[in-house]
């Protein structure tokens, strides 16, 4: 159920106009209004027939498996932002990809697949909170889908502690399998906040062509910054955990040197007293003697008694 704050947020839909001032209206056109922001929400299909309307240059159509990478390019008369984004949780590696194109007062955003709209169902904007500058607008489409992310990468952080006091408790026999693909994902989560940061210098660095606030693009930078720390800090804990499971392991191989390594010191003796007398010499005394069995078995128990005593008292097993 949703909440009263909840409900009194604007969702954006797909294939849709609005103007962004005093609050926030849908329209039927793309058409500028008394300098209100406009922003355009729309899939391929819809940036074609926009397209058309608004004479935008043919280039900027990115087509879903062209966008690899997240980065701002500075064109002619707009900006134009490729957005890949890696979801969260998601066993497929499936990613989320936008295009956002920046003009004076207007934004178009292009939604590429089906990750990218449920991505967009969680963008929300309060018409009470006044007038929405472009800049304003720009940061809470950003910080909707970064929002998430600390507490996403702090469950990663405990499900690590987990697994390693599962390695040092001797619960774990195949640690690769568990921590190869979180060390997959951080690596994408730490490439995409690297070129997140980059992104967000390029929307400071302007020159005041399209935005004159650059202080919340700051604050996104920061926040992406924490990010990128995080998982660069959570790569490097995947890291010494793969390396305590190996020290695990050597440490168990070494146990079991040791016990076999005493297992063989103990029957050297036993073996000596087996070689001297399997030599069956004629003037070998003790094979004729009637107590020689009984001697050889007494003697030989001793010593091995005694091995197992010392080996005991110097803590070898």
């Amino acid at each position: 159920m949703c909440t009263e704050k909840e409900k009194s947020r604007f969702a954006f839909t797909v294939n849709a106009y609005y103007t962004i001032g005093p609050g926030i209206e849908r329209t039927e056109s793309f058409t500028p209004s008394d300098g209100a922001l406009l922003v355009a929400i729309v899939d391929e299909a819809g940036f074609s027939s926009l397209q058309k309307q608004e004479s935008l240059p043919t280039a900027l159509l990115h087509k879903d498996k062209n966008i690899r990478l997240t980065r701002l390019l500075k064109l002619e008369n707009c900006l134009l932002c490729t957005l890949n984004i890696p979801l969260k949780r998601d066993k497929l590696r499936q990613r989320a990809k936008l295009t956002v194109i920046i003009q004076q007062k207007r934004v178009v955003i292009v939604v590429h697949n089906t990750q990218a709209q449920k991505l967009l169902n969680a963008f929300f904007l309060d018409p009470a909170a006044g007038s929405i500058s472009c800049e304003r607008f720009l940061y809470e489409f950003f910080e909707s889908f970064l929002g998430n992310d600390l507490l996403f990468l702090e469950e990663m952080e405990k499900h690590l502690g987990i697994l390693e006091d599962d390695i040092l408790g001797g619960k774990i026999t195949n640690c690769d399998r568990k921590i190869i693909p979180l060390k997959r994902e951080l690596m994408y989560l730490h490439s995409y906040y690297a070129q997140l940061l980059d992104l967000f210098v390029k929307l400071q660095n302007n020159d005041h062509t399209y935005f004159t606030e650059v202080a919340l693009f700051q604050l996104l930078y920061e926040q992406a910054d924490l990010l990128f720390d995080i998982s660069q800090m959570l790569r490097e804990y995947t890291v010494q955990i793969r390396e305590l499971y190996q020290t695990q392991i050597d440490i168990k191989q070494n146990k079991t040197m040791k016990l076999l390594t005493g297992i063989a010191t103990i029957f050297l003796p036993l073996t000596v007293i087996t070689g001297w007398y399997g030599m069956n010499f004629v003037n070998m005394p003790e094979l004729k003697w009637s107590f020689g069995y009984p001697m050889v078995f007494i003697v030989s128990l001793v010593i091995s008694l005694v091995c197992i005593y010392i080996f005991k008292k110097k803590n070898y097993f």
